[in-house]
């Protein structure tokens, strides 16, 4: 950080430093693509170990930290708390990490004073590392780490494909159930049991793709076009009729809808006054 600060008091032909000087260094260091600058957090303190013990100490360490930023990106800006790490920490396929290894570690790194807690989340010393391995440092981390590589890529997918506040907010006010809007709230629920992210994206292209009539609406229209489906014409009522139908009135649709449009067709014959007993006629589907 002073190399570049220096630097560019030189390239400018500054006499001082000041606090934006010192951030535009922090902001370079942290948006790097050079994780060197960091290493020493996870490779620290390893001389007295076999070469063996050190590359997997490092990988258990490297994991916990990508546990740490990965979790941070999808509680969206929450820091993580412990359980929340160990939940997320991913073993490796080629050999077996024990629980014990992972909760020992996450305790050196309290240890180290790398880790601290504030109400149940953990932090990190300095913010300057925190900063970076949330932000582009859990990417290249995992870099090198083939099964990490792998579970990255399917959580940027999950990310990707995941159903946003906007998209059910605008179902909630597309859709009525027992004449109420249905809440962002139901919506989770019923997609969540289609499981991944990019399962629950495929049934909502399907119900968004929908476009929903709603009863009153069919209604309207029926009682709106009456004069333009039937003749304006004076109606006789015999003696003793207390209930008025059309009469003479058939109603056909092709054979092979003709489920979807029974509801329709009640309804256009209470609007329209045809007898119940009424049937809706068959078209053959050539």
């Amino acid at each position: 950080m002073c190399k570049e600060i220096f630097r560019r008091a030189f390239a400018n032909e500054d006499s001082y430093v000041d606090i934006h000087s010192v951030d535009d260094a922090i902001k370079l260091i942290v948006n790097s693509s050079d994780k060197e600058h960091f290493e020493h957090f996870w490779g620290d303190g390893l001389t007295q170990e076999s070469d063996t013990k050190k590359e997997a100490k490092t990988d258990v360490r490297r994991r916990i930290l990508i546990s740490y930023g990965m979790t941070f990106q999808h509680n969206k800006g929450l820091f993580p708390s412990k359980s929340e790490i160990l939940k997320n920490f991913q073993y490796p396929l080629e050999y077996t990490i024990e629980k014990y290894e992972i909760e020992n570690t996450i305790n050196e790194f309290f240890n180290r004073k790398i880790f601290y807690e504030i109400n149940n989340s953990i932090r990190l010393k300095p913010q300057l590392f925190e900063d970076w391995l949330c932000g582009p440092g859990k990417s290249l981390m995992i870099v090198g780490i083939s099964d990490l590589e792998t579970y990255h890529r399917e959580r940027q997918l999950e990310l990707e494909y995941s159903l946003k506040i906007e998209e059910l907010k605008r179902l909630g006010e597309k859709y009525f159930f027992q004449g109420h809007r249905i809440s962002v709230e139901k919506f989770k629920e019923y997609f969540e049991q289609f499981g991944s992210s990019i399962d629950q994206r495929r049934i909502f292209k399907l119900i968004d793709s929908v476009y929903y009539v709603s009863q009153e609406e069919i209604n309207n229209f029926f009682r709106d076009e009456q004069k333009n489906i039937f003749k304006n014409e004076q109606i006789e009522v015999a003696p003793r009729i207390h209930t008025v139908f059309r009469e003479g009135v058939e109603i056909f649709t092709f054979n092979h809808n003709i489920e979807e449009k029974k509801p329709i067709f009640e309804s256009f014959k209470i609007m329209s006054r045809l007898r119940t007993s009424r049937v809706l006629r068959r078209i053959p589907d050539k």
